[in-house]
């Protein structure tokens, strides 16, 4: 069963502006968790809004990453898969909603602070935003949000 979950909400902006390069996207950063059970699964779900200035077509992916170490460096939860991000042009749609939840089964030990953060990669180089803030349109007085949370589920038996 469910363990624990830690939540987070953040309006830290990443642009990424370069093709085919992955970038640490900011707002998807987790809180620290200290694992309460022995060889725990992990589910990890973010929501992020972005602006798209693309102007091609454009593929776009996310990897989740963990860390032990507050990012001093980071492992893929699964170096051999990424999640497509559903992308637009600029002239259709200026903003878009990324909505990513994915599991990690973990082999960590009783009391292991870990953290995750969504990497992302596109294949075109005009930029796209995440969180951007003051967006045309946009309600007076809002900021734009990321929100997410990390539930620690028992491991499987």
């Amino acid at each position: 069963g469910v363990i624990q979950v830690v939540y987070w909400d953040s309006e830290a902006i990443t642009q990424v502006t370069v093709a085919n390069s992955e970038v640490a996207v900011s707002a998807s950063q987790s809180p620290s968790l200290t694992t309460k059970g022995a060889n725990s699964n992990f589910i990890y779900c973010c929501t992020l809004g972005a602006e798209s200035d693309l102007t091609a077509t454009t593929n776009g992916f996310f990897r989740l990453v963990y860390t032990t170490n507050n990012f001093s460096s980071t492992t893929y939860v699964n170096s051999d898969e990424c999640q497509v991000a559903g992308m637009t042009f600029d002239n259709v749609s200026g903003t878009n909603d990324h909505c990513i939840v994915t599991s990690y089964s973990g082999n960590h030990a009783v009391g292991t602070n870990i953290r995750f953060r969504l990497n992302f990669t596109k294949s075109t180089a005009p930029s796209y935003q995440f969180n951007q803030q003051n967006l045309s349109g946009q309600p007076s007085g809002t900021g734009n949000s990321a929100y997410g949370y990390v539930m620690e589920i028992g491991a499987w038996f």
